[in-house]
């Protein structure tokens, strides 16, 4: 069971996030995804709650990553196959208030050039897995709002509350259904993985 939650830049976001992740102590375990101010959640420790959060690279992070990301340009000299190389670092940003975070760092290497990525988490696992297991996990979640989207709870422009809430409600249900039919009915087949607008 995972949460993942995007916070932009309002301090009132954050205690959202704060409450949610609360939760957790139910047993679930909580992953939250930052985009800004991971300073008010991040090693709090008494949440019980994990974080995965994205960071963009620097000179610093480059340099302290310079090991992973000549293993991965090695491997696609010797292959002329893209490559993607893990590894994990210590590191504290300026803004962090002196505290050290765990870095995973992820080095693709391929005929285009480089493609280094860089997430902070406290949680467990081996670098490769917290990227693609944890990490990436928030894309796949993302299309599938897009595909409630498309069924048509994209238009709720009624000036009272009510209609757009009974519109989103029944695009929910429509979903849930659609979900459903893939993923029981059509397991096995070229319409498994399909896209909703295309077995609608």
């Amino acid at each position: 069971f995972g949460i993942f939650i995007e916070i932009r830049q309002s301090s009132g976001g954050v205690l959202v996030v704060e409450g949610l992740v609360q939760q957790s102590h139910l047993g679930h375990q909580c992953l939250v995804e930052i985009s800004v101010a991971i300073e008010d959640l991040a090693d709090r420790r008494q949440v019980g709650g994990g974080y995965v959060v994205g960071i963009g690279k620097n000179s610093k992070l480059e340099h302290l990553a310079l090991d992973t990301r000549y293993r991965a340009a090695v491997a696609f000299e010797v292959t002329r196959v893209k490559q993607r190389c893990f590894g994990t670092l210590w590191y504290s940003a300026g803004s962090w208030k002196k505290r050290v975070r765990k870095v995973i760092v992820k080095a693709e290497f391929s005929y285009q050039g480089d493609n280094n990525r860089y997430i902070v988490t406290n949680l467990p696992g081996s670098a490769k897995w917290l990227y693609d297991r944890r990490y990436c996990l928030r894309g796949d979640m993302e299309n599938r709002i897009k595909e409630q989207q498309w069924l048509f709870s994209d238009r709720t422009s009624c000036h009272d509350w009510w209609p757009n809430q009974y519109r989103l409600l029944l695009s929910g249900l429509a979903y849930v259904l659609m979900e459903r039919l893939r993923s029981g009915y059509l397991s096995g087949t070229r319409y498994a993985r399909a896209q909703v607008t295309t077995l609608r």
